[in-house]
């Protein structure tokens, strides 16, 4: 592998031993060339007690991403052997939804991309699930009397709350 005459303030552009210009570098072992698969962990978003929404970028030149998605754990540095999502194969972008996470419990996960080299992680990310019914509730409520107290249900979560202001009656 070699680097092309570009300046280290650009972005990466390499050339192999094929004279093929990548930017990705491919390195050679016992005569095969093997190419570098670069693995980005999407930020973690839509946290909930039990479950959160993640994914990963994966760029390579090379076509041999035979299993790619995220893998997850209460200690650092999750491998796919804990708990893993299966999120297809090849490069490119994708998202995964972590389910059965226990509330209140801090996480962290990492994308990874299986090649027939090995399994290749991405960088590590941390995040903490909502405790139990600490999830954002929101309605609408219908009320004839301003500033009384109501008993407001979702679900099986129930609260106490003074409907204040303007109130439309619904009708």
């Amino acid at each position: 592998m070699t680097r092309s005459g570009r300046d280290a303030s650009s972005s990466a552009d390499f050339v192999n031993k094929s004279g093929r210009r990548s930017d990705v570098p491919s390195l050679s072992r016992y005569g095969r060339e093997l190419t570098a698969v670069l693995i980005r962990t999407s930020s973690v978003s839509s946290v909930t007690s039990s479950s959160a929404i993640t994914g990963g970028t994966i760029s390579s030149s090379a076509g041999e991403i035979s299993s790619r998605g995220v893998c997850w754990s209460t200690s650092s540095n999750p491998v796919i052997t804990n708990s893993r999502t299966i999120d297809g194969s090849g490069s490119g972008s994708f998202t995964s939804r972590i389910n059965g996470l226990s509330p209140g419990t801090s996480y962290y996960v990492r994308a990874y991309a299986v090649t027939e080299n090995g399994t290749i992680y991405g960088n590590q990310i941390s995040f903490t699930t909502l405790y139990s019914g600490y999830e954002t509730l929101s309605a609408a409520v219908y009320n004839e009397y301003p500033n009384e107290v109501r008993n407001i249900t979702f679900g099986n979560v129930s609260f106490n709350k003074i409907v204040e202001g303007p109130v439309n009656t619904g009708r």
